[in-house]
């Protein structure tokens, strides 16, 4: 055997050493960013449920101002016809008095 043979062989194991520890590294490199990309699916899964959520609230919503506006305005016409009814009363009892005889107030 040749002094350059045993060189060659502590350099060929010196390399599948680091061929491992580099094959391990990017292993480890490849687990890592499968981890990370299955938290962000995750994740983006969380926040997609989280704005269907908003946009059926958005949807229930979106007619909430018609609904108040018509409420508003049923409850303000028995107020208004309550009104009409105080001021005719008034009117009445004026027409009322015109109609008594003067003498017998």
């Amino acid at each position: 055997m040749s002094p350059y043979s045993k060189d060659f062989k502590s350099q060929l194991k010196e390399l599948e050493k680091e061929s491992v520890a580099a094959e391990r590294a990017h292993l480890k490199a490849v687990e890592q960013g499968s981890a990370k990309a299955a938290d962000a699916i995750r994740q983006a899964e969380i926040q997609r449920a989280r704005a269907d959520a908003l946009e059926q609230q958005l949807i229930r919503l979106r007619d909430l101002p018609a609904a108040l506006e018509a409420t508003l305005r049923r409850s303000a016409r028995p107020a208004a016809k309550a009104r009409k009814t105080a001021a005719e009363k008034v009117v009445r009892r004026s027409t009322d008095r015109a109609k008594v005889p003067a003498g017998s107030q």
